[in-house]
């Protein structure tokens, strides 16, 4: 039996301009950037602003539109909301919360117990 150590899900909100919308979506820490399906983000008012390079797991190179959102998540009773630049997803791929989200949440990834828990953001 093999095992899916390490991927797991999480129910979170992305808003923008007022309007919120809920998803549930992958905890990848080899993405950089959260992804948001296009229509989702444009139903809430997210624009694009830029374009870049990314390349995916299989080593393809795709463009993707990028812009900002409010990305909020509860852990336990505490909730964790941070502003952060989200990637333009197709209609039909499943959202994935991304290292530059978690990091400005100040979350790390407990892959075998399949949980987000709270680091101390550090400072020199």
């Amino acid at each position: 039996m093999v095992r899916d150590v390490g991927t797991f899900r999480v129910k979170f909100t992305v808003c923008w301009n007022n309007k919120c919308k809920e998803l549930k979506g992958l905890v990848d820490t080899g993405a950089t950037l959260t992804k948001i399906p296009r229509r989702v983000l444009e139903e809430l008012g997210v624009r694009p602003i830029m374009r870049r390079k990314f390349e995916l797991g299989d080593g393809r190179e795709i463009e993707r539109d990028i812009g900002f959102a409010i990305i909020k998540l509860r852990v336990g009773s505490k909730e964790y909301i941070t502003a952060c630049p989200v990637a333009f997803g197709g209609d039909e791929e499943e959202p994935l919360i991304g290292a530059v989200t978690l990091e400005g949440m100040g979350l790390s990834v407990d892959p075998v117990r399949k949980r987000l828990f709270e680091v101390r953001f550090l400072e020199k």
